[in-house]
């Protein structure tokens, strides 16, 4: 039996599909079996960009063979739907949601932290995209990962484009044409999405960008470049530019293509993620960049997420040592901080992520795992669960609304931290509506007239007061 494609380092695949380039159609008949599997479709087309065309020529067309029609033809993206439960989405997507409009980009940057491929071939359906983001805005929306920041709760970005949307031309259902402003925008009526960030060169679409508040990202030899283009009269002044690299180099060294030799110790500086593509559907997890033989060029492991473990052996897989690409795509995994569960701080170098099967009433695991080798370097048992981890989450977004309209009432202005703080008292759930009436009738200054330190003193006094006073546990 031929070995599964999510098993290997992308050096591995490489030498893999070496060998059976040299041997008439064995590449062909691996990928038809292997492209079975979806997480084999997933992989070998996220490392795209480390084989030879002939390669790259074989990926897509057996895909198209297996899956073009289908997946085309179903109601979200990849077809979602038919693979996993809707309880399982709404539990993936309260991580912070990366969105690839469109498989591959013009440009493919060697400091993407997507290692997207260059060329652009595919792309999500906008009629699925909006399917998906219609059903599942409210898992969406209660993305939570920090729950000790001092950033405004609607402040987050729940939805990030992971792709040039320059690139993006959709066709939906009415055989009418999208372009990536319009997906933008229908997605920003669900979501609070990111800024559009792209490297495009196209007057049109620059000045849609502009529109947006958006940014071209550079790296600095197009910024020296454009700097040139400015002086000759064409100007780039009006949109603002996000620059890689200093002065020496184009982009961080070790990264991406330029890892296959080296080792770099440099943390990618992003965070960890479940990925859509129109290719397939990854968790992102986030340590230090190793080369191509590791792993991990662009400092994140991608791990196709597959069918969900469940019944008395579902974590059986699980063991200090093994490698995490090898066994968290059977899970539900949920990515980074978890709502400060047990105060515990992230560790570059030791992270963190929190794992249950299928059984959503059945309690998870806390895993950490080695930041360089990305092998497991330590289990927990927990005492959350999924089913419990979705009402908590739904209850402190309730609460930050509360208090965010309390604040407001008060203040005229949202707050930047007394918001996440009260929601986060021990016994603040199942009482801010109550505060919310008891602090009028026992309140003899005006509020308004404090700044707002002073209120936010006030307001955590007053609440820790209620809470005495009303004898609540």
């Amino acid at each position: 039996m031929q070995q599964d494609l999510y098993l290997l380092t992308p050096k591995e695949m490489a030498d893999l599909f070496r060998r059976l380039i040299e041997k008439e159609g064995a590449l062909e008949a691996y990928l038809e079996q292997s492209f079975n599997d979806p997480r084999n479709v997933a992989i070998a087309s996220y490392y795209e960009k480390y084989f030879p065309n002939i390669v790259k020529q074989a990926i897509d067309r057996i895909f198209a063979d297996k899956y073009g029609e289908a997946w085309s033809n179903s109601e979200l993206p990849i077809a979602l739907e038919q693979r996993f439960t809707a309880d399982q989405l709404h539990f993936l997507f309260t991580n912070r949601l990366s969105i690839q409009p469109t498989f591959g980009c013009s440009h493919g940057c060697p400091f993407c932290g997507f290692d997207a491929v260059k060329g652009v071939r595919g792309h999500i359906a906008p009629q699925q995209l909006e399917a998906l983001l219609l059903k599942y805005k409210d898992s969406i929306n209660n993305f939570y990962q920090y729950p000790n920041s001092m950033i405004p709760y609607n402040y987050y970005t729940r939805l990030n484009f992971a792709s040039d949307l320059g690139d993006y031309r959709g066709i939906d259902s009415s055989e009418s044409l999208w372009t990536g402003a319009e997906l933008y925008d229908m997605a920003k009526k669900y979501i609070k999405t990111s800024e559009i960030i792209t490297r495009s060169e196209d007057e049109y679409w620059l000045n849609a960008v502009r529109k947006r508040n958006g940014m071209r990202t550079l790296d600095n030899a197009t910024k020296k470049r454009l700097i040139e283009q400015e002086k000759r009269g064409k100007g780039i002044d009006y949109i603002n530019m996000n620059i890689h690299g200093e002065s020496n180099k184009p982009h961080d060294k070790g990264m991406g293509v330029s890892a296959t030799d080296e080792r770099s110790s440099t943390s990618l500086k992003s965070h960890s993620d479940v990925l859509l593509s129109p290719r397939g559907f990854y968790y992102l997890l986030k340590g230090h960049i190793t080369n191509v033989s590791e792993g991990a060029p662009q400092g994140l492991v991608a791990v196709p997420i597959g069918s969900i473990e469940r019944g008395p052996n579902a974590y059986s897989a699980l063991t200090v040592g093994a490698k995490i690409k090898d066994v968290l795509g059977r899970y539900l995994v949920i990515i980074d901080r978890i709502l400060g569960y047990e105060g515990l701080e992230w560790d570059d170098d030791l992270p963190e992520v929190y794992i249950f099967s299928a059984d959503l009433n059945e309690p998870g695991k806390r895993v950490n795992y080695d930041g360089y080798t990305y092998q497991i370097a330590g289990i927990t048992d927990i005492d959350l669960t999924p089913n419990k981890y979705l009402r908590k989450l739904r209850l402190v977004a309730n609460n930050r609304t509360l208090l965010a309209d309390l604040y407001e009432k008060y203040y005229q202005k949202r707050d930047t931290g007394i918001i996440e703080r009260l929601a986060h008292e021990p016994t603040s759930i199942a009482n801010l509506e109550k505060f919310k009436s008891y602090l009028p009738q026992h309140t003899d200054i005006d509020l308004s007239e404090l700044n707002q330190k002073e209120l936010e003193k006030y307001l955590l006094e007053q609440y820790r007061i209620f809470l005495i006073t009303s004898q609540i546990q």
